[in-house]
């Protein structure tokens, strides 16, 4: 039912129809602006409402009422005071029928009692699926005719009850607010009256996101939606209101794929997207008809898909969504990947079940915001903060009397506190007293980019007595290292389920640590002892072992790191040989943390591979770092590093087996271990984002597989952790500005002094240009681009050699009587004209010519060049494109690579 209101009756007539206090205006910016509350249904008026009983037929008089009460009826609502009764509508023509001017309206409606239902305005569906007892949701639409009709109408079962409708006018125009429009199904779809942890789609949840002040969401999702399905009932509301500058997000897929997949499950090459395709289509085209922009959501997917490789790159129709958007010129919105690298990182890291309890494709709240904090991002292009340029300086180079070469070195670089390790158990498999045949480094091309050794030793040879330590093995192993160069990462072992192998000192037992014996489970019907791990005797002869190590090693700049392995099998948080979990409580292992932490104030610290959840984000949040040793082989594990890259810590890893053991799986399905290639390799390096990773595991130290892929390990040498490259370097008389990046992976993770320096011939320092610079740890990230200015006390002459440097500010800062203070550079710039002291020398490629001495009498030297290769003309000094500067001549081009010669052509006359 319709009735126009004539133009005469004005908001103050309306207004002055119903009972005071029922009727507010609302303040600026528009005055006179309605408010009203029906209490629906035949109990009585709640306290600040109108009532209305099914048998309250509409009048002009009133303004308000039911339009056909012969179709309507008076029901219990089950809910209290406005909520306990409702009516109950029978069509479109037992509208509640409120007489309203012209303007743009919020809808609030509680439902009575009711399986599910849709709610129906102005001849459309407005909300969909109201489920239960006292729904409630809010829409906005313009109201042109004079007159809302709104009723319950059918979703699932018989009953279609309202017990409330709120009304409140937003404006007096008629133009709604720029509108993202939802189409999709469940997994986008607001869910009324559900118990907390079940499913909930995204869309309930972008409002957090989105500045509502500017638009409006409307959902027109429901369960079990189709494409076919959104086109006919939820589609036509959307294109109804639909305007310019409204945004249209069309996400369904999973139905559509899922019943083409049960249809041919026995063929699924006989799945036929054609359908879908077309329905999608018809409504970007026809939505784009009423000006929206249209975004395709691919749909996320389930858990199983994070253990495969590939990682996939989309599901469901995903691919056909790809298509019509470069068709229809519109823009896609990908749930899909990013989802599954959320979860990947999520998994080792919170351990949280994103899903609702027995799917493996609804989210329940969870899972919601974060999927609408993803479609928001990319909605609105909200991009993560990239790497920074940082120049104050800028201008510099318009007055600049020279600038200098900054080619990259096109080698592999080795610098401290990142890069290869290579694993040696004796000091003689690092000074080159055996061959590479057994982890020698007597010919071994690998240590060339190796920069730290890592062992292994057992707690028992280090403590064979209480109170009693022999720390030969590890200084040993630190002499060999500091002669060739190198650091010691120390992984200490307690226990090897490999042949059964305990190296907890026998003292430990004698004292009243316990053993635990359990059948393996590689090995059915073999029994297995090992240390119980929450003992308090155990666990108190680990924290005193810990307290030694750190009076006597904790700052050493020998020491790379100490791995934190207490506990597990190798001392890695697992007892994967067991089917039961005897890991002692997360109580005790951050107890176990926090001890190391204490302890070693200054040393790395890291939590092997398997400390994963609650135990890796606490190591994280006090300062420990994290290793993973699956790499390469295990699908998609490098993700698991991501959390720590993000607290800007170094990153350590290992592969999961020596390469040659990995160059060989027989990869069956998706799920299957992965087969090392250079690819692989260079992968699992950049997403982890690592600073160390072992070079290999084998007992020849990298020497057959680095003597095969050379190449790839040249080059992630310098991927790995920070790689500092001076991108340009520029001098104005006695002032030097250099911008420098990191073309690495990750932070300096220690301090680094920043020098510019006059040099002899032989690139030896005679002073500073300037004062140096301190890089502080963690403050360089990779990607980031940094200019730096240095000036000279004085006037610098014209012919100096100028050379940058960098050094390892803790390392010299160290009172261990081992280091030497040399006055060499100790970090390496990843650039050309480096000298084999760690120096990079600035070689100029060009130079202001030199001023007229007696300007203005002529006696000043003219220079005139004819540029290109046909000749030089009489009077000038000819260069080519292939003539490059020499400091000899004295001019030249400074990148021949760069420059060519070209025909000039006489102008047409």
């Amino acid at each position: 039912m319709k009735r126009i209101l004539a133009a005469v009756i004005t908001a103050a007539v309306i207004i002055g129809s119903f009972p005071m206090g029922i009727i507010t205006r609302a303040a600026a910016p528009e005055e006179n602006l309605i408010s009203m509350k029906f209490d629906l249904g035949g109990k009585g008026t709640a306290s600040g409402y109108i009532g209305v009983s099914a048998s309250d037929k509409y009048n002009e008089e009133k303004g308000y009422g039911i339009g056909d009460p012969k179709l309507a009826g008076d029901v219990d609502a089950g809910g209290s005071g406005a909520l306990s009764d409702a009516i109950q509508f029978e069509g479109a023509n037992a509208s509640l029928c409120v007489d309203l001017p012209k303007g743009v309206y919020k809808i609030t409606v509680t439902t009575g009692n009711n399986r599910s239902v849709n709610i129906n305005a102005e001849g459309y569906n407005q909300l969909f699926f109201l489920t239960g007892n006292n729904a409630t949701d809010s829409f906005t639409i313009p109201v042109t005719d004079g007159q809302l009709n709104i009723h319950a109408s059918r979703g699932v079962g018989d009953a279609r009850s309202l017990s409330t409708v709120e009304i409140e006018q937003v404006s007096s125009g008629t133009t709604t607010k720029p509108t993202i429009w939802l189409g999709g199904d469940s997994t986008v779809a607001k869910t009324y009256n559900a118990a907390e942890g079940t499913r909930r789609g995204w869309g309930e949840y972008l409002s957090k996101y989105v500045d509502m002040d500017t638009y409006d969401i409307r959902n027109l999702s429901a369960s079990g939606l189709d494409a076919a399905g959104l086109k006919a009932s939820l589609f036509p509301t959307a294109e109804h209101y639909g305007k310019e500058g409204d945004i249209l997000l069309l996400s369904v897929g999973i139905n559509d794929y899922a019943a083409e997949y049960d249809r041919h499950r026995d063929d699924p090459s006989k799945i036929d997207p054609s359908e879908y395709i077309s329905n999608i289509t018809d409504m970007v085209r026809r939505a784009k008809a009423k000006g929206m922009k249209v975004y395709l959501v691919k749909q996320h997917g389930t858990g199983g898909d994070t253990g495969r490789y590939p990682l996939p790159t989309h599901a469901w129709f995903g691919k056909q969504l790809d298509q019509i958007a470069s068709s229809e010129k519109v823009e896609t919105i990908d749930l899909f990947r990013p989802w599954l690298e959320m979860l990947l990182v999520n998994t080792f890291y919170e351990k949280i079940d994103y899903y609702a309890p027995g799917s493996s494709v609804e989210v329940k709240a969870l899972g919601a915001e974060k999927l609408a904090e993803m479609v928001y991002k990319q909605l609105f292009n909200i991009e993560e903060p990239g790497p920074g340029h940082f120049d104050p300086y800028t201008g510099f180079e318009e007055n600049a009397t020279a600038i200098y070469e900054t080619e990259e070195s096109g080698k592999p670089v080795k610098n401290p506190h990142k890069g290869f390790v290579i694993t040696a158990y004796t000091p003689d498999m690092i000074n080159g007293q055996y061959q590479y045949g057994y982890g020698g480094s007597a010919n071994n091309p690998a240590w060339n980019v190796s920069t730290i050794v890592s062992g292994s030793p057992h707690w028992e040879d280090l403590n064979p007595a209480e109170d009693t330590y022999d720390w030969s093995e590890i200084d040993d192993m630190l002499d060999a290292c500091e002669k060739a160069g190198l650091t010691y990462g120390i992984r200490i072992m307690p226990y090897s389920s490999y042949l059964g192998e305990d190296f907890v000192p026998d003292w430990v037992y004698a004292k009243g640590a316990k053993k635990t014996t359990v059948e393996r489970t590689d090995k059915p019907g073999e029994m297995i002892t090992f240390p119980t791990w929450d003992d308090p005797t155990y666990l108190e002869a680990c924290k005193k072992f810990a307290t030694a190590l750190a009076k006597k090693y904790d700052g050493d700049p020998r020491v790379e790191f100490i791995d934190v392995r207490p506990f597990g099998d190798y001392g890695e948080w697992h007892t994967a040989f067991t089917s039961g979990n005897y890991m002692p409580s997360i109580e005790i292992q951050k107890d176990m943390l926090d001890h190391y932490r204490s302890a070693f104030k200054k040393t790395l610290l890291a939590l092997p591979s398997d400390g994963w959840g609650e135990i890796y984000q606490y190591a994280l949040s006090i300062g420990i770092t994290k290793r993973d040793d699956g790499l390469v082989a295990t699908p998609n594990i490098e993700w698991s590093t991501v959390p720590t890259y993000k607290a800007n810590m170094p990153v350590l890893g290992e592969n999961l087996w020596p390469i040659d053991m990995m160059q060989n799986y027989e990869r069956e399905t998706d799920f299957s271990y992965i087969n090392w290639s250079p690819e692989r390799f260079r992968e699992t390096i950049e997403i982890s984002h690592l600073s160390i990773f072992a070079l290999d595991q084998d007992s020849e130290c990298g020497h057959k597989i680095y003597e095969k892929q050379q190449q790839v390990f040249d080059e992630m040498c310098n991927r790995l952790g920070y790689n500092f490259t001076v991108t340009s370097a520029t001098r104005s008389g006695n002032q030097l500005k250099v911008t420098i990046k990191n073309t690495g992976l990750a932070s300096n993770f220690f301090n680094i002094d920043l020098a510019a320096e006059i040099t002899d011939d032989k690139g030896n320092k005679i002073g500073n240009l300037g004062s140096p610079v301190r890089i502080g740890k963690g403050a360089f990230h990779d990607g980031e681009e940094r200019a730096y200015l240095f000036t000279y006390n004085g006037e610098l002459p014209e012919d100096a050699n100028i050379c940058l440097a960098m050094y390892d500010a803790d390392r010299l800062s160290s009172n261990h009587p081992k280091i030497v203070k040399s006055e060499d550079p100790t970090v390496r710039f990843d650039n050309k004209n480096t000298l084999p002291n760690g120096r990079l020398l600035l070689v100029p490629t060009w130079t202001a010519p030199a001023e007229d001495p007696n300007p203005g009498t002529g006696n000043g030297k003219i220079l005139k060049f004819d540029l290109g290769g046909k000749g030089t003309a009489s009077g000038y000094i000819g260069v080519s494109a292939s003539d490059k500067y020499t400091s000899e001549k004295g001019y030249g081009i400074g990148q021949t690579n760069l420059a060519r010669m070209s025909k000039l052509r006489a102008p047409v006359r």
